[in-house]
């Protein structure tokens, strides 16, 4: 199935520095909740982190009104930052830092009449892949050669989403289905139609073979080729906003809360860890196996706004 595709030369590539303010960490009991770092954002406080061995949660990014958003590297040792351009009401900048100093690496100024966020950094870390904040077009940037790619729609639909396959091909959503394209971002295949009444907030395993999402408020799980699928969170509520760990074992599963007052952008999440193993696992019981996430010297779950990352 073809799409239809544009390329055209980008923007130009500004290089700045940016000092990061840091919280000092908290220690806590070894291992509680399992290893590695997860990244996300909460409210007005920026963009943390916590380490799950120790507990401890430390700024990464100081809260900024024009940021809106940010994404991690495998590695951890870079963030890419997507931010508004003063008095450029149609231009986003999207630089690439240095996690440990704030430098900036690399820069791109992209303009477009699409409002885009939640940026991802590409498997080999030259591509940045832009999702809608409202169903659109899809745009794939590219920080060495300034130029992108954008992504009109898939046979007249929208696209809703999109996240990288650990091959560098990507995976697009639209109302009612999810594609695969190929690496050259000009073909796609279907993966499967989904029969929910409303899905999202795609998630990928590291080594591709199983895919997570949120389907009618729960979250799912299914082979790379759609094959076995799972429901793997019930409740009284609604779940979302979920990732894989670096091992494929485990997941962060979001509890959906509702602040009141707020207007429609409102939501939020509550953090919790359930096992990937296919099982269903009740989010609203005292399952063992349903952990909360909850910083040393905090007494309530960690809450966050959407994007989650565990590295």
């Amino acid at each position: 199935m073809r799409i239809r595709r544009i390329n055209i030369a980008g923007a130009f590539i500004g290089l700045m520095l940016l000092s990061l303010s840091c919280k000092k960490d908290r220690s806590g009991s070894k291992g509680a909740l399992g290893s590695g770092n997860v990244y996300f954002t909460w409210a007005d406080e920026g963009t943390l982190k916590i380490n799950l061995q120790s507990g401890a949660k430390s700024l990464v990014l100081p809260n900024d009104t024009k940021q809106n958003g940010f994404d991690v590297s495998k590695d951890q040792k870079r963030i890419l930052v997507q931010e508004d351009v003063p008095g450029q009401y149609d231009t986003q900048r999207f630089k690439i830092l240095d996690l440990n100093n704030g430098t900036v690496i690399s820069s791109m100024d992209f303009t477009s009449t699409e409002t885009y966020t939640n940026p991802r950094l590409s498997p080999n870390g030259t591509l940045i892949l832009c999702s809608p904040l409202l169903p659109g077009s899809v745009t794939i940037l590219n920080i060495v050669t300034q130029k992108f790619t954008t992504i009109k729609d898939i046979q007249g639909k929208s696209l809703t989403n999109a996240c990288w396959m650990p091959d560098e091909t990507i995976l697009l959503s639209t109302a009612n289905a999810l594609y695969r394209s190929n690496k050259t971002f000009d073909q796609v295949s279907l993966i499967k139609n989904m029969d929910f009444s409303s899905w999202g907030s795609v998630a990928v395993r590291n080594d591709g073979k199983k895919i997570a999402f949120a389907g009618d408020k729960h979250i799912w799980m299914m082979d790379a080729n759609a094959d076995n699928l799972m429901q793997i969170t019930d409740s009284n509520s609604e779940e979302g906003a979920v990732c894989f760990s670096p091992d494929g074992s485990f997941m962060i599963v979001g509890t959906y809360n509702f602040a009141s007052g707020g207007g429609p952008w409102a939501k939020y999440y509550t953090m919790f860890i359930v096992p990937a193993d296919g099982k269903k696992y009740q989010m609203d019981s005292s399952d063992s196996n349903v952990k909360p996430v909850i910083a040393h010297g905090e007494s309530s779950p960690q809450s966050y706004d959407s994007k989650v990352q565990w590295l």
